[in-house]
């Protein structure tokens, strides 16, 4: 096979990996209970589908396709005469009841539960996956949550159990009503059991995900490219060439290292910046991480260990979000006009900020009294007052906003807007009191302006990195220093450091599943340049002079050495991370 044929295949295949990796890994390690295990038949599955790439997704939807072969990788692990007493192997005991349950659950049950309650497929979806009828996929998941959520005490009780799984997921029959009413009348357990059915599918998509293990990603992607030449290969002669040229590949756990090295370019450009020695950082706060999935949720890292401490599930697509932390609240924008206020640990609605237009972008003013929200398509930018839910102020623009960047001392809003402009107002006014012009041309109505303040006030930064523009804005003399970097695609997100000595702008480029990230000297307006890529779309900076940076198609949260590009942690954080808060204080 040519090489640019397998280039490409084994380009197409990362994307289809970055993509599916989490819910097939997540999916074996919940039927299987054991992470190697489940490591390994990932390792199977993506193999598999790597072979079958041209053919996989003809029948069903890619996703489906790969449900149903890691299905078909733990049925033969089994055993087909095991198959449906199988159990998981015996367990310590617990008090998490939801664990307990689910180890009372054969296989086929768990599988259908896990898929229908945790990841959200469609009856005709785990019907193509599990290779039965829909009939049985009503069964085994009526089954699972009748034993997950307590046993029966008469077969009538089992029968309304199985009725009531089924009204659940909005697939009774008419003739079936009736009799599920006059039993619920006269048995107040089963009348409850909708309410657990809607507690255990909470439950199960709390649960935290293992991450597919660096060494074994390594594995896979040697596999591909030593034996992708020849796809009629058995997975044991894959492997074999695995386990000889392992050492070689080291360079693909980039992907995944929670630390890594990094190497010097042995002649750096003039204006580039080497990386210094690499330092141990940590950061000692909690990073918020909002999953712009639908619905969304908000995820809880711990910053010195990067573990998931909780995720937040939303009732609706987010935007966009900020912190009260007067009030310990979340403000969420979802593209309407209110924001919604959102109870930080159950992520319960508790109210709404109403606006005049729809927002998809909010900031909060310094003194967390009020919230700023960007009209895109409404040219303006309206400031309403958190105690009141009044709009107290509009300001209007020649253009469409894309970031806002409030002034530390509240006296000044700055927003980044078209036609490439950095439009200063007085935040007590809203009058326009200034701005600065990017070279575009005057009809150029879509390239991203992104601002971000420093910390001290002192300068505000705009980039446009379509053309790979950056500036310099000193608040107090107005004087603007200007340059060119080397990054070019469309800026997202940017943030100052604590000490304001770097800016970190990430950016959208013409490859979707790499996400850029200019990390820029602030004194010269330079890029700094390394051994190491930086990788990632929602940017936050922590204490430590930690970089965190969300990638959407892998569902991780990394966190990077801002001086050195080295990873110092990582997180599976779920599906379509994007903006992401650090806040010291928890």
């Amino acid at each position: 096979m040519p090489a640019t044929v397998l280039r490409d295949d084994v380009e197409r295949f990362e994307e289809l990996y970055a993509r599916h990796r989490s819910a097939v890994y997540g999916f074996l390690e919940g039927v299987l209970a054991d992470p190697a295990a489940a490591e390994e038949l990932t390792q199977s599955v993506f193999l598999t589908a790597f072979r079958g790439l041209g053919t996989l997704g003809r029948d069903v939807p890619v996703g489906v396709g790969l449900y149903r072969l890691a299905y078909q990788a733990v049925r033969q692990r089994v055993g087909l005469a095991l198959w449906q007493g199988f159990r998981r192997p015996p367990a310590p005991p617990t008090d998490d009841e939801l664990a307990a349950g689910l180890q009372t659950l054969a296989v086929h049950e768990r599988a259908a539960l896990l898929l229908r309650d945790r990841d959200g497929l469609s009856y005709e979806e785990i019907a193509e996956i599990l290779d039965c009828s829909l009939g049985a996929v009503r069964a085994w998941v009526a089954t699972a949550r009748m034993r997950v959520t307590g046993p029966q005490t008469s077969q009538a009780c089992v029968a309304a159990a199985v009725l009531a799984s089924s009204a659940f997921d909005e697939r009774l029959e008419p003739e079936e009503g009736p009799p599920l009413d006059e039993h619920c009348r006269a048995c107040a357990s089963c009348a409850a059991r909708p309410a657990a059915y809607v507690a255990l599918r909470g439950q199960l998509r709390h649960l935290v995900r293992g991450v597919f293990s660096v060494a074994r990603e390594a594995e896979l992607f040697s596999a591909l490219r030593l034996g992708g030449h020849s796809r009629a290969r058995t997975s044991e002669r894959m492997f074999a060439w695995v386990a000889l040229a392992s050492v070689a590949i080291a360079a693909w756990s980039v992907l995944l290292l929670f630390t890594r090295a990094t190497a010097l370019p042995e002649e750096p450009p003039a204006t580039a910046q080497p990386w210094p020695s690499p330092v141990p950082v940590v950061s000692e706060g909690t990073v918020y991480v909002l999953n712009q999935t639908a619905p969304g949720a908000i995820t809880v890292v711990d910053g010195p260990t990067h573990t998931v401490l909780q995720r937040v599930d939303l009732p609706f697509r987010p935007t966009s979000l900020a912190w009260d932390g007067l009030q310990r609240r979340f403000y969420v924008a979802r593209g309407q006009s209110s924001v919604a206020i959102v109870e930080p640990d159950s992520g319960r609605l508790i109210g709404e900020v109403p606006l005049r237009y729809p927002a998809w972008g909010i900031v909060l003013a310094p003194d967390g009294r009020s919230l700023f929200a960007s009209h895109f398509t409404n040219f303006r930018v309206s400031q309403v007052a958190l105690e009141t839910g009044e709009t107290v102020r509009e300001f209007v623009l020649s253009g469409r906003p894309f970031s806002l960047a409030p002034h530390p001392s509240g006296r000044w809003l700055f927003v980044g807007a078209a036609p490439g402009k950095i439009v200063r107002f007085d935040a007590q006014t809203g009058r326009e009191v200034g701005s600065f012009t990017f070279d575009l041309p005057a009809d150029d109505l879509y390239s991203r302006v992104i601002v971000a303040a420093a910390p001290d006030g002192r300068t505000v930064y705009g980039t446009v990195l379509e053309n790979g523009q950056i500036a310099a804005l000193d608040v107090a003399s107005g004087r603007v220093r200007r340059a060119t970097l080397r990054a070019r695609g469309t800026a997202r997100f940017a943030a100052v450091s604590p000490d304001g000595s770097r800016l970190v702008v990430s950016y959208s480029s013409d490859r979707p599943n790499a996400p850029g990230v200019a990390i820029v000297r602030t004194d010269s307006l330079t890029e700094v340049i390394g051994g190491a890529e930086p990788s990632g779309l929602g940017v936050a900076i922590g204490a430590g002079r930690v970089l965190y940076l969300t990638h959407p198609s892998m569902g991780l949260l990394y966190a990077y050495d801002i001086d050195t590009g080295q990873i110092v942690g990582a997180a599976d954080v779920g599906g379509s991370p994007g903006p992401v808060l650090f806040l010291s204080g928890g």
